[in-house]
């Protein structure tokens, strides 16, 4: 789906969306007749869809305990943990319903805050030149600036992370890392969704929220942080999304 489809990302199976098969998921509990069940496996076949059978009844503790096996290199969008538990009644054969969301990130090697500030030699001078057009960073065009706003960067004033997180993904755009038309998804961001308007938006749309806002007195401390953690995220490359399944 395009990236600013509402839908996208929501936690929710929506018409356009990939079944996913040969998704792992296990079943651990303990049933009603104290008998444990342990690592029981199923896939998902061609309809995405996964079965367990010959179960006994369980009402022990949250009963049956069912967990997706996530391959390394996805986000989990729904439910938010990996694990999910069903009560099972004697005789009841059921549908459970257990709905789980993935997407794959991709891995465009994005260069943390770290880096940069490390790393203030990899700046060229056409990169100084485009961070001075933005109003985050008027005036910084020497390295001195530059390592600066790192160097300030802590957790007691939310408006410096924020600030220098921002710097890190704008300088991975600028060293032509990261496209800037690159998907990130923010559902998991608490507040992320409504600051950037949808789930899953581009890296553009990122930046031109976040810059259109500087110097961030009209958002509240929440705002800042959840804007520091979407551009942390990218910088880590952690969700950077394939429009590929």
């Amino acid at each position: 789906l395009p990236p600013d489809a509402p839908s996208n990302g929501n936690g929710c199976f929506d018409a356009g969306e990939p079944l996913l098969s040969g998704w792992e998921f296990t079943l651990n509990g303990d049933c009603d007749l104290q008998v444990s069940v342990s690592e029981r496996q199923a896939s998902t076949d061609g309809e995405g869809v996964f079965r367990f059978d010959r179960l006994y009844p369980s009402h022990v503790g949250e009963g049956y305990t069912i967990c997706e096996v996530k391959p390394e290199g996805w986000i989990l969008t729904t439910p938010q943990e990996l694990c999910r538990g069903v009560h099972l009644d004697e005789g009841q054969s059921v549908e459970v319903g257990l709905a789980f969301g993935n997407l794959r990130i991709v891995q465009l090697g994005a260069r943390t805050m770290g880096y940069w500030k490390t790393h203030p030699d990899a700046v060229t001078e056409d990169m100084y030149q485009a961070l001075a057009l933005l109003p985050a960073f008027q005036g910084v065009d020497t390295e001195r600036e530059l390592t600066a706003i790192f160097r300030h960067a802590n957790a007691r004033k939310m408006d410096n992370m924020l600030r220098a997180q921002l710097l890190a993904l704008t300088l991975n755009v600028l060293a032509d890392i990261v496209p800037p038309d690159t998907w990130t998804y923010v559902g998991n961001i608490p507040g992320a969704s409504d600051l950037f308007g949808g789930n899953i938006v581009t890296i553009q749309e990122v930046l031109d929220v976040i810059e259109d806002a500087y110097p961030w007195t009209d958002w509240s401390r929440d705002q800042q942080e959840a804007a520091k953690d979407v551009c942390d995220n990218a910088n880590n490359n952690d969700n950077l999304v394939s429009p590929a399944p």
